[in-house]
């Protein structure tokens, strides 16, 4: 999973390294590498297609918060309660997010 981290350099985007460094032991290293990811995902959504900024905004804000779950899962299982629910609480802001720009989207 580091080689391929390497490989992609800034658009790597699975949480798959951090769970395994949580499961390894190394709950710090895997909060790390959540940061490094929740620092890049700007970088994950298409620059040269035809999505409106609200669109940009919806996935960014997605991906967000599926990052911030899986995080709050990894804190979770190192009971680190707190931290837990500081991620929870992240993930449901951005899901607040991602309905409003579907609403807006889509107002039916």
């Amino acid at each position: 999973l580091r080689e391929a981290k390497s490989l992609e350099g800034d658009y790597y985007c699975e949480t798959r390294l951090a769970k395994f460094l949580q499961e390894a032991g190394h709950f710090d290293e895997a909060m790390t590498e959540i940061h490094w990811l929740l620092d890049r995902v700007a970088l994950h959504i298409p620059k040269n297609t035809n999505l409106s900024g609200l669109e940009r905004a919806s996935l960014r804000a997605g991906m967000s918060a599926q990052i911030h779950r899986d995080a709050a899962d990894l804190c979770g299982l190192s009971n680190r309660v707190e931290l837990e629910a500081e991620h929870r609480k992240r993930e449901r802001q951005f899901m607040r997010l991602v309905k409003k720009a579907d609403a807006i989207r889509d107002p039916a």
